[in-house]
């Protein structure tokens, strides 16, 4: 499966989660033990790394992936089951959070920031993780007594054994519901990457490279398209990860453009 996604307005007044695994799951065990920084509301967001979600019999149900990518900074990708929404966030010292989300089942809307805090109780079992202020009517929903704008999160795998590179190696195919081939991609043991889309004459090229900080591949690849009518043909640079499931047989790779004006999920298997 695939989704090329556009920014989306603003998440639903209030998000209860249930635990699964849309980005697929990428081997280690257990949560963090790691506590709060002293002085701070908040979490090294280094202490975060991992897949998080949130416990079954919820609705809107997510999955995040944090990745540490600097010095009190880290990314989180957050995923919907239904892949119809796609959150990118930095996730600061400070307990802040920022960033922006995106949908396929609205293509022409205007994106929307999103900005909120933080917060973690990583000496629970399992750890703990609340985002909070994610909404845009937070405010309003609250004074109506909605637990607006608050994402509760549980962890799932701390995701701390480096990234085998050869896991991601081999011959990947990306089906719609129907089963019709969408995309094939071809990753070789260096995790160079070559591809084609069947259904609109897209070409890929890029790498995926494993993390020696945890068990993901950070993903630089290019969608090169024909134009159609008119319409002059275009490139697109993507980054983002990639994780593989124990099985290695599925591969989730999600990305954004460097304006954030495009993102991408896809949804592979061998």
């Amino acid at each position: 499966m695939t989704t090329t996604l556009t920014p989306r307005p603003a998440w639903p007044a209030a998000l209860t989660l249930a635990a699964a695994s849309m980005l697929a799951a990428c081997g280690g065990s257990g949560g963090g033990t790691a506590g709060p920084i002293q002085g701070k509301n908040a979490v090294d967001p280094a202490q975060l790394q991992g897949r998080w979600g949130s416990a079954p019999g919820g609705r809107d149900p997510m999955t995040a992936v944090i990745v540490p990518d600097s010095a009190g900074q880290a990314s989180a990708w957050i995923l919907a089951h239904d892949a119809l929404t796609l959150v990118k966030l930095t996730l600061h010292s400070d307990g802040s959070a920022s960033g922006m989300s995106y949908a396929l089942d609205e293509s022409d809307a205007t994106g929307q920031a999103q900005t909120g805090q933080v917060t973690a109780r990583l000496t629970e079992n399992p750890p703990q993780m609340v985002l909070t202020g994610l909404n845009a009517g937070a405010a309003a929903n609250a004074a109506a007594g909605a637990n607006a704008g608050v994402v509760a999160f549980d962890q799932s795998d701390a995701m701390s054994t480096p990234a085998v590179q050869t896991d991601a190696a081999g011959a990947w195919r990306a089906s719609a519901g129907n089963g019709s081939r969408l995309i094939d991609w071809t990753v070789s043991n260096s995790g160079q990457l070559t591809g084609s889309h069947t259904s609109t004459g897209c070409t890929y090229d890029g790498s995926l490279v494993a993390m020696t900080s945890g068990n993901s591949f950070n993903a630089q690849f290019n969608q090169s398209c024909p134009g159609v009518g008119a319409g002059a043909a275009q490139t697109i640079a993507f980054s983002g990860i990639a994780t593989v499931n124990p099985s290695k047989n599925r591969m989730t790779v999600v990305g954004t453009s460097a304006d954030d004006a495009r993102a991408v999920a896809i949804l592979f298997q061998k």
